[in-house]
């Protein structure tokens, strides 16, 4: 039938970059991703209403973790090293191991200090799933309407692996010693929480959790409509738009889980929803003798919309960390010349 058309599509990448390698210096693979799309579309009314529905997903690996990052760099490396420090200073260095077992070259049978590997990271993937909708309506050849909405859950998958690992061999050879005081006020425990613990123990939680970083839900509307050349305002055009986005998660409050304070991903903090409107008017004509199409346009954009300070980041204590400033309304003249 000429009516209904069916699609389905799928592809493949991968990205080469520079090798990164895990916290046991092991190469990390190259991230790469796959993806499939399927659906229909049914054009009628002489092609002037036009629908199509698609469904995706979407499969990114070996993504660079950015969340967890730092761990493999700096926050399993400000634990060793102090805690190298605090054992050479107070004479017991004999204590000391090294997480990979490398050996002082200055001083045989000693470990040596800890040094994070080189280009060290951390990866994870994403797997995302969705449908769009999307209608396209012509009620006459100078009106046009175009309509979407989106639906789309992103799940996270393993998450800091190579991570835990350390953790599962490294923190019982660590917890001998916290609690000991690393200074005045804090224990060698209470830092390998800040530095490490909860951090991971968050990475951990994300695992097959549907993201909400991103908004769920969102849909777009745009309009336009050219007076016929039979008209009073003939060359003249106006139109719209509107765009809504569902609030995303900015934040996560603490819970106790078996005595581990962690970000209680189930009930994160949610930011506003994002909704605003722009209008668009235009005139175009032919000047110097037909030779060159001229066209003014005015865009505003934000005519209706929220342009006050809103939360982008809040704290476990329910405190905002930062902020954002509204979209402002934006007002622009253009000219085109065509020739």
């Amino acid at each position: 039938v000429d009516w209904l058309h069916l699609h389905y599509n799928e592809s493949e990448n991968f990205d080469v970059g520079a090798q990164k390698v895990n916290i046991f210096r092991e190469p990390i693979p190259s991230s790469g991703g796959e993806g499939k799309d399927w659906g229909f579309s049914v054009n009628v009314l002489d092609n002037r209403l036009i629908m199509k529905v698609n469904w995706f997903e979407t499969a990114q690996v070996n993504s660079p973790n950015g969340s967890v990052g730092f761990l493999s760099s700096w926050g399993i490396q400000s634990v060793e090293r102090q805690l190298y420090g605090y054992l050479n200073r107070n004479g017991r260095i004999a204590e000391w191991k090294h997480p990979l077992g490398d050996e002082d070259p200055n001083n045989p049978g000693q470990d040596a200090n800890y040094l994070k590997p080189n280009n060290v990271g951390d990866v994870n993937d994403f797997v995302s799933k969705g449908t769009e909708f999307e209608l396209i309506y012509n009620p006459t050849r100078n009106w046009r309407i175009a309509f979407n909405v989106t639906k789309v859950e992103t799940t996270q998958a393993n998450s800091a692996a190579d991570l835990v690992r350390y953790r599962e061999e490294r923190l019982p050879y660590l917890e001998q010693f916290f609690d000991e005081n690393r200074n005045s006020s804090q224990t060698w425990g209470e830092w390998y929480w800040i530095r490490i613990g909860k951090p991971l123990a968050n990475a951990e939680a994300a695992n097959g959790k549907v993201s909400t970083a991103l908004a769920k839900w969102s849909a777009n509307l745009v309009t336009n409509y050219r007076f016929t050349s039979d008209s009073p305002l003939k060359g003249f055009a106006v139109g719209g738009s509107m765009r809504w986005r569902e609030g995303a998660t900015i934040g996560y409050p603490d819970i106790e889980v078996d005595g581990i304070i962690r970000s209680d991903l189930d009930n994160p903090y949610s930011g506003p929803d994002l909704f605003n409107v722009g209008v668009h008017a235009s005139y175009g004509r032919k000047i110097l003798d037909g030779k060159v199409d001229w066209k003014i346009q005015l865009n505003i954009q934000n005519l209706i919309g929220d342009d006050k300070l809103n939360a982008i980041r809040i704290n476990a204590n329910g405190e905002t960390a930062a902020w954002r400033v509204g979209r402002e309304r934006y007002v622009q003249i253009t000219n085109t010349f065509k020739f």
